[in-house]
């Protein structure tokens, strides 16, 4: 497919290109859209040793890391970051785009497609039994920014993902407490409207607000994966309501038959 003045590409595992050949120059925009629920996807800085910098995890909780040289903008089932490549600190030589899951594995989401300046990777079919996985690499070389599409995963979680880049013990903490954080505060509170006979119809669930380092970003508000509803809305909750910090906004849903 042509796009412009270049040509789109579907990235084989094991393809590495020169962000030149792509139509990608100072600015490198990388989205993954995906369809699984607590799916947690960061961008690791490392050094030339392939060792994980001191604050070098872009995440929904550190959203805007390294001067603002790398930023993430995150939304239902979709993360974009945004790499301002002559911005990059010196010691930053590669950038490796990962997810993960706490439970399960990776390759049980129905949905995982990586993009990259208008060319895409398709990871899923690479994937068996990793709850971590490292999707696309950016790295530096004497001739410019290259990307490697990767594919790769572990089995042992994000624990055996974070020490393969020689991750302190306390970075590895870290990380492990910024995904309870983000676990929290996806929280809400349920309400049900029941008819006589107990059918439920109208349900009422209230969420908490995206804190404001999670703005939506216009630049990487792409297309939702067609035909695909979005991952949360299939998470329903039945029972007791539940309700941790501010009311923000409502989501309903109707639902034809009874529990």
């Amino acid at each position: 497919m042509v796009r412009g003045d270049f040509v789109t590409l579907i990235l084989q595992s094991g393809e590495r290109r020169s962000l030149r050949d792509l139509g990608v120059t100072n600015s490198v925009d990388v989205t993954l859209y995906f369809l699984m629920s607590d799916l947690h996807v960061a961008v690791l800085a490392l050094d030339d040793q392939r060792h994980l910098l001191a604050t070098g995890v872009v995440s929904q909780v550190t959203p805007a890391l390294l001067d603002g040289a790398v930023t993430g903008t995150f939304a239902e089932g979709q993360a974009c970051f945004v790499v301002t490549v002559p911005e990059l600190p010196r010691e930053v030589r590669r950038l490796v785009l990962v997810a993960g899951h706490d439970e399960r594995p990776v390759a049980q989401a129905q949905a995982l497609t990586v993009h990259l300046g208008g060319h895409t990777f398709e990871p899923l079919p690479l994937l068996k039994q990793e709850q971590a996985v490292v999707l696309l690499e950016l790295y530096a070389t004497a001739s410019g920014w290259r990307v490697a599409a990767i594919g790769h995963g572990y089995q042992g979680g994000w624990e055996e993902l974070l020490k393969a880049f020689a991750a302190s013990s306390d970075q590895i903490t870290a990380w492990s407490d910024q995904r309870q954080t983000l676990q929290q505060r996806e929280t809400f509170t349920e309400w049900e409207v029941r008819d006589a006979s107990g059918a439920v119809l109208l349900s009422l669930r209230e969420a908490q607000p995206l804190p404001s380092s999670r703005s939506w970003s216009r630049r990487c508000l792409l297309p939702s994966v067609p035909g695909r509803s979005r991952p949360n809305r299939m998470r329903l909750l039945e029972g007791r309501a539940r309700s941790r910090g501010k009311y923000a906004r409502w989501r309903s849903f109707w639902r034809s038959s009874p529990n």
